[in-house]
């Protein structure tokens, strides 16, 4: 909604904080993308692609499996690394 009132600053803040609260939170990085984009941080938008992609394969859902990730760390044309907290009893 923030962005398609032209206030894309407004709306990337809002994708930032939920990211925050929730990393596995795929929408949140597809919409962000579009966001960074209208702001010219086209890289920016490419990594948020990539990191919401990386959260939808089959191996990282089986990998995670019922843990959340704590952050995604992605490295253009070298890695995508989901860092996960380790579980507690």
């Amino acid at each position: 909604l923030l962005r398609d009132l032209q206030r894309p600053e407004d709306a990337l803040v809002c994708f930032d904080r939920a990211i925050a609260v929730q990393p596995d939170y795929v929408e949140a990085y597809v919409n962000r993308a579009p966001a960074l984009r209208d702001l010219k941080r086209l890289h920016e938008a490419a990594d948020s692609y990539a990191k919401a992609l990386a959260l939808t394969t089959e191996g990282a859902r089986r990998h995670l499996g019922d843990r959340s990730p704590h952050k995604v760390v992605y490295v253009p044309g070298r890695l995508v690394n989901i860092v996960v907290s380790e579980a507690t009893s």
